[in-house]
Parts: structure tokens; sequence; C-alpha cells
């Protein structure tokens, strides 16, 4: 097989076989609007099919997957509009320290009013994913452009590739062995480790996705004040995400030493850069140390690696092709190739490190297994005509589009069955909705575990007991919130639960009184402030129903 001399010298079976001005070659440089467009399409459709089969019984969540955290999303927009700018859990009433998190949620809550419906929030957000994914095609073109020159059929395919793939994990449960192995496919869970479920749900990922790839383009190119931009926008989505684009920036300085115009510009802006991380970080690692609410966020936020065999599943497939595509690439293009290579070394050390969060630096992995796969298939190929009679030139694509096409159609089943918890009892939804509009902001309530998520999304209240990563002691309260509801508990029991966890309103519903059957309508202190339907809330003994937090 011979090899190709240079990447743009090689045709692929698409394009460059068509006069330039032809509709098909127009389409295919066009390939960021149709591809912006489809997957706009594509990942919203199922939400509009959700909000349609909502009913009289049951409320669409607006979300389809990993809702509890999507619930916690619309609670930090709320923090926004109660006035805050540095985010604070809503998922507790203790005191904390204001840290320079979520900052992208909590800077679209000062679009709304504290008290704003819900469904306002939800619409907010899911303009902000569409933009974000906008904002990440942009990315990718321009890097796409740079890596494939003048072939804009390899770069949307690319595209497709980062925006939707996902890995073979899933071949466990066929083979029957999903319960064996102990774990869950990456590409069901982990949106840094492919590019589906971020786009479909999680705008600060895509968000953060884009900007570090435009910042390694924008510093390559000399852009040193874009890059500069985007390096400090990346701390308002994803912080950890600074991580492969230190490295790129490290690697094209390396590689590129006294070839890529002013060393003193270039190391100047990479100083500028790790200063404004290093600061961001060094504040984050000291409040952890002083403040036990974000202590126990950080401990209770373990993302660790997973299973040699997950990764095997998730990434290895592909593996042949980008060994080929690497080694080629190098050849081609070395200086965006190299490093490339460079961050993916570092990375299979880092991710081995024993901290909490070293699933997360998988980040970025999987558009580099596209970038190289592309460059196997359409850089070696010694012809179209032979591209074409090789069926297997397109089966690592169609590998990688199986996974998101399992989890789009059973998303797609539920959003027309409602049931939790993509759906919500639409009577206890009407009740928090409500409430919202005479609680006092900040106000803690106390709830179980499924009301307590929810209530800070739709009303400005705090819970003590919500998510599980953000609630300090998540485990051991909600066994004791358990027992609050129980008619045996002492009533100074209850008192000492209810002044330590500084609660303000005691919210009581179908699902609290299925954790026992003490009723507060007969319990003596607790002074009912609102009734709708099966829902009631109460003012508890001693409270002083204030906000506590700006």
């Amino acid at each position: 097989m011979a090899r190709a001399s240079a990447l743009p010298g090689r045709s692929t079976p698409d394009e460059t076989q068509k006069p330039p001005g032809s509709l098909r070659a127009r389409f295919l440089r066009a390939w960021p609007w149709w591809v912006s467009f489809m997957v706009a399409l594509l990942t919203t459709a199922p939400y509009v099919r959700g909000a349609l089969h909502a009913n009289a019984a049951w409320a669409f969540t607006g979300f389809l997957f990993a809702v509890d955290d999507g619930l916690s999303y619309i609670a930090k927009m709320r923090l926004g509009a109660q006035g805050a700018w540095c985010f604070r859990t809503p998922y507790t009433t203790e005191p904390a320290l204001g840290l320079p998190a979520f900052g992208s949620y909590i800077l679209l809550g000062h679009f709304l009013a504290p008290r704003a419906p819900y469904h306002a929030f939800l619409g907010l957000f899911q303009a902000f994913r569409l933009v974000a994914l906008v904002g990440l095609v942009a990315a990718l073109h321009r890097v796409l452009a740079w890596i494939f020159p003048g072939r804009p059929g390899v770069q949307s395919l690319v595209a497709l590739w980062t925006l939707l793939g996902g890995g073979l994990g899933w071949l466990l449960y066929p083979l029957g062995w999903g319960h064996l192995a102990g774990w869950a496919p990456l590409s069901f869970y982990a949106p840094e480790a492919f590019g589906f479920l971020a786009v479909w749900g999680l705008p600060h990922l895509t968000a953060a996705r884009g900007l570090w790839l435009y910042g390694w383009w924008a510093y390559a190119h000399r852009h040193y004040g874009r890059a500069l931009v985007a390096a400090g926008a990346i701390l308002l989505f994803q912080p950890l995400y600074i991580v492969p684009l230190a490295l790129l920036w490290l690697g094209s300085t390396w590689f590129d030493r006294g070839t890529a115009g002013p060393e003193r510009s270039r190391l100047l802006v990479l100083g500028l850069g790790f200063t404004l991380w290093t600061a961001y970080w060094g504040y984050m690692l000291w409040a952890r140390t002083v403040d036990p609410v974000v202590r126990a966020w950080d401990a209770q936020n373990n993302v660790r690696m997973v299973p040699w065999g997950a990764l095997a599943l998730a990434y290895g497939p592909w593996l042949p092709w980008v060994i080929v595509g690497g080694r080629a690439l190098a050849q081609t293009r070395p200086r965006v190739t190299r490093p490339v290579l460079l961050w993916l070394a570092a990375i299979a050390v880092l991710i081995w490190l024993p901290t909490s969060v070293q699933r997360r630096l998988l980040e970025g992995v999987w558009w580099a297994w596209g970038v190289f796969t592309a460059a196997a298939l359409f850089v070696r190929m010694p012809s179209p005509a032979a591209q074409r009679s090789r069926a297997w030139t397109w089966l690592p694509f169609g590998l990688a589009a199986l996974s998101p096409i399992i989890l789009w159609t059973t998303a797609w089943r539920a959003a027309g069955h409602p049931q939790e918890p993509i759906f919500r009892p639409r009577a206890e939804v009407e009740a928090m909705e409500a409430w919202a509009r005479e609680v006092p902001l900040a106000a803690g309530v106390l709830a179980s575990y499924p009301s307590s998520i929810a209530l800070p999304a739709y009303a400005p209240v705090r819970a003590p007991v919500g998510h599980p990563v953000e609630s300090p002691a998540w485990a051991a309260r909600r066994v004791q919130v358990r027992a609050f509801f129980q008619p045996d508990t002492p009533e100074a029991q209850r008192r000492a639960w209810l002044k330590a966890w500084r609660v303000d309103y005691l919210w009581w519903g179908p699902r609290e009184r299925a954790l026992g059957a003490w009723d507060p309508r007969t319990a003596a202190g607790y002074e009912p402030v609102f009734h709708q339907g099966a829902y009631w809330v109460f003012r508890v003994p001693d409270s002083e129903a204030t906000a506590r937090f700006p």
C-alpha cells in the first residue's frame, strides 16, 4: 500500500473529485451549519416528545438522563436569580464559603427573577445547550480545518464522531456479563469520556470543550489574546477542562520553539494562563481545607477511574486505526500531532493518580481518537476507488454510532411514557411552584430525598438533604430523615435535628408520608403555612424563616 506523502494531496470518498462550485462541494464546505442543525434537531426531539406527553397527572422535568443533576443545575440558576455571584450549594443550609464554581448557571440565573416559574429556567437552560453546541461546532471547524485542510468531508466526519460517538461497553449486556462486571458502560454515564451526553444535556461541558479546542487553536496560531480569553472562560464552565488545554499549550510551545514567532510573547501568555489557573485551584484547595461543606462536597464527588475492562471496551476497538492514523498524521502534520501525542501520553499517567476526579481527565481523548481514526482511513487509503470498495472503511464510524443510538431510542421511548424520574407528579410540581411565590428566599426546608432534590429547583429554597454529592453527610442524613417521620422517634430528637440542620419549614406530602406515619398536623409547635391538595408546609418550632445567604 502506498503511503500518502501529504495530507492535502489525498482524496476522500466525498469531496475532492467534485468541481469546487458543485452543489455537493458547497454542501460539504458548509458542514458546520448542517452538522449544528442536525445535532440540535436530533438532541432536541426527545425533549419535545417529553413535553408533548406531559398531562394532567404528570409534569415533564425537562431532563432525559441524570435528572437529579439536571434539577441541581436549575437550582444553581435560581441562586443567580436570588443575586448570588459565587456558588454556595442550595443543597445544604449550613454556611459555606462562596466558590468560583458553576459560574455559567449562576450568571444565567441573573436574567430571571428569584420566583420565576420553573419552565422559564428550563427554557433558558435549553437555549444555553443549543448555543453551547453551536460554539463547540465552531471550535471544531477551526481545529479540524487546521488538521485536515481542504478536506471538509473528513472534517464533518470527525465533528460528528466528537459530538455523537460512544464506546462499546454496552456489549456486556447482550453477552450477559453486565451484572458480573460491576460497572456500567462509560458512554452511558461519563460525558467526559465521549461526546453525546454533553451535547444532549450538559451544556457547561459542551461549552468548556469548545473553549479548550478553540484556546489551543488560537495559541498555536499566535492569537494570544483570544487564547487567554478562552483559558479564563473555561473556569466558568468546567475548570478541570484546563488540563487538555494546558498540556496542548505546553506541547505546542515545546515543539514549535524557534519557529512560532516571538518566544517572549508565547511564554508570557503561557505564564499568564498558568498563573490564572494556579490562583483558581489554589483558592479551591484552600477552601477545601478550611470549609467543612466544601470538604464534604469534594469527598462525595467521587469520579474515580473505572477498571481496565471498561476502558478496553470504551476505546480499545478503535486502537488499530488510532495507531495507524497517529503515525500517518505525525508524518504529514507534525506540528498538530506532536502536542496531541504528548497530551495523550500525559493523560495515560495522570488518570491513575489517587485523586477523586480521575475520570474527568479523559476529556478530549475521544476527539483525538476520531482525528487519528480519520487519518488512518483517509490519509493512508491509496485511491477513492479503493476506499469505496472497502466496506470496513466506514466500520469505525458505524461502531461509534451504536451507543448513542441505544441511548437516544431508550430516551425516546421513556419520553412517551410518563413516569418517574423524567416526569414528576403534576400535583407535586404545582404545589411547589405555588409555595415558591410566598416562601422567604433561601429558607431551609426539610423533606424526603426525592422531594428535596426538586424543591430548590422549583422554589428559591435550600434543602439540607438534597443532592447526593453536594449535601454534607448525605447518606447519614437520609437515614435520619427517614427516622424523623417515624412516629416512635422522640420529639426532642426531631427538634435537635431541625436545629442542627437550620430548618425553617417542613414539607409534608405523599413521599414524606411514605417514610412514616408521624403527622405534623397533630404535633405541637408545627404551624401550617401552606396547603394545596395532598401537600402541606409547616413552620417548624423556633424558626426565624429568614434568608441566611445573599
